[in-house]
């Protein structure tokens, strides 16, 4: 593996008092303009100096705060988040972590074929960079960095749609079984590190929704999920407990 994703560490780029100043101004702005209704915050509180991954649906930048926002409140800590690597770099500083996904390959090469005038062959050398780049960032994800911020007891937002849906779950959008696969991969990865079997990582559900998205004066609820651990080999459970608590989301906004 390369040594300059080997020595990549978030938790050397992330500054809390940056997090603070902006989690708490955007806090401020979005009870000027929007209204803000979390429910069953009071279960963060089960997840109290644990490691955890936050699993949320995905639909606009918003998303990062208004995740950040009850896990400060409650638990007076911050989250790191998985976020696609076209986004400003500054947001290292905030808790991301960068991925190249497929959309942003294909981003890459039109904006070079546009602006650098590339013909076919250099787009497929280009390509053929891309894709190995990309590749490389996300083993180092799955197999270093994630299991290790588990490991020394961080949390992590991971958007298993990997794409933002605006008005959709992960059951509309078709549920997104190889990411969550990974989270238990990083899982089994961190029992590795830790030389400890037994360890497992609570995922907490966090559904989003606008009413409507953007609007000023408009309604958005945050719901807190049951946070619960599951066998490394267990994905079927872990789909099923994300279902559960997005249809009982449903029932209570009837």
């Amino acid at each position: 593996m390369n040594h300059q994703y080997a020595r990549y560490d978030p938790r050397n780029l992330r500054k809390d008092w940056l997090v603070s100043i902006i989690t708490s101004a955007i806090s401020g702005i979005f009870h000027e303009f929007y209204q803000v209704d979390y429910k069953n915050v009071e279960r963060l509180e089960k997840l109290r100096e644990k490691p955890f991954f936050l699993v949320s649906n995905h639909q606009s930048l918003l998303d990062i705060p208004l995740a950040e926002i009850p896990v400060r409140d409650v638990l007076d800590r911050y989250l790191f988040f998985v976020m696609k690597s076209s986004l400003p770099s500054f947001m290292r500083y905030l808790g991301g972590i960068n991925v190249t996904r497929d959309p942003d390959i294909k981003d890459r090469l039109m904006e070079a074929r546009d602006k650098d005038g590339l013909d076919d062959k250099q787009g497929r050398y280009l390509k053929k960079a891309l894709v190995k780049l990309a590749s490389r960032m996300k083993d180092n994800l799955y197999e270093k960095i994630l299991p290790e911020l588990m490991a020394s007891g961080e949390a992590i937002t991971i958007y298993p749609e990997g794409s933002r849906f605006h008005g959709t779950t992960l059951i509309d959008t078709g549920f997104p079984r190889a990411n969550l696969r990974k989270m238990l991969e990083v899982q089994e990865r961190a029992q590795t590190l830790k030389q400890d079997p037994s360890f497992q990582v609570p995922f907490l559900p966090l559904y989003i929704q606008y009413l409507p998205l953007r609007k000023p004066g408009s309604k958005i609820v945050v719901e807190v999920g049951e946070p619960k651990t599951f066998a490394n080999d267990d994905l079927e459970g872990l789909c099923r407990h994300l279902v559960e608590h997005i249809k009982s989301f449903r029932l209570s906004q009837q």
